[in-house]
């Protein structure tokens, strides 16, 4: 199979494939960069994967529109589904991967091999974001579409803000954090390693959302989240208390 995935100076693998992430950052990445992608990398044993049931898949969803990899391909490109993929990618002459793997601490776990690899890291910033001045974006970045970035803001590696997120100004969003479509953090917000905000949350200012804290879609977060919990409602109260990374 790694015979058939052509390999260009600019080309580089993305780590994931999941639609709403990997799927649709397919789309435009190429035009809005100038990279190539070569192919898609999933972190499995290889042994026991067949791919996705894509009919049955979609025969569980309202829109039939859905994408789900084959055995060696997702997207129609080339897909490798291994767990030795960082030695694959090295033997194709491949450095480069965007990080866009499901689940926060699985993606940050997999951003620490390439770094200890020498994989280069890069981002995906969609063209139609705002990103205001004096923003910091580290490496291994997802802004998706309509994404308002605000103001001298912090954005460390392997977090993913998806459509129509607004970050206010003076914001750190931590490694591996996940903001979801419509949330909004106001001024000087910080949200915590591989923490998750849902879509259409809302977070007042100098708020501080620990590692690991899942706030629910459509929460207004009033208080400080400490880390490891969920916390829901208007206003957000915390409901469990998950095992602390």
């Amino acid at each position: 199979m790694l015979d058939k995935i052509s390999v260009k100076e600019n080309s580089i693998a993305i780590l994931g494939y999941h639609s709403g992430s990997a799927g649709q950052v397919e789309s435009w990445l190429e035009d809005a960069t100038g990279y190539h992608i070569a192919c898609f990398v999933h972190n499995v044993d290889s042994n026991n994967w067949n791919g996705v049931d894509s009919e049955l898949e979609n025969s569980r969803r309202k829109s039939k529109k859905m994408d789900f990899p084959t055995k060696d391909s997702f997207k129609g490109r080339p897909l490798i589904a291994s767990l030795d993929w960082i030695n694959h990618l090295k033997d194709l002459g491949i450095n480069k991967v965007l990080p866009l793997t499901d689940g926060n601490r699985t993606r940050l776990k997999l951003i620490e091999d390439c770094i200890s690899n020498n994989i280069e890291l890069i981002t995906a910033i969609h063209p139609t974001a705002t990103i205001m001045p004096e923003v910091e974006i580290e490496n291994g970045t997802w802004i998706g579409p309509g994404c308002l970035i605000g103001y001298k803001t912090q954005i460390r590696t392997g977090a993913m803000l998806a459509y129509a997120a607004m970050i206010g100004q003076h914001n750190i969003i931590e490694r591996c954090a996940e903001v979801h479509t419509g949330a909004i953090t106001t001024g000087n917000v910080t949200i915590g390693e591989c923490a998750t905000i849902n879509a259409g949350a809302t977070i007042i200012p100098r708020i501080e959302v620990g590692h690991d804290v899942i706030i629910g879609a459509g929460s207004v977060v009033l208080n400080n989240v400490a880390p490891g919990c969920t916390a829901v409602g208007n206003p957000a109260r915390v409901i469990k208390k998950n095992t602390a990374k």
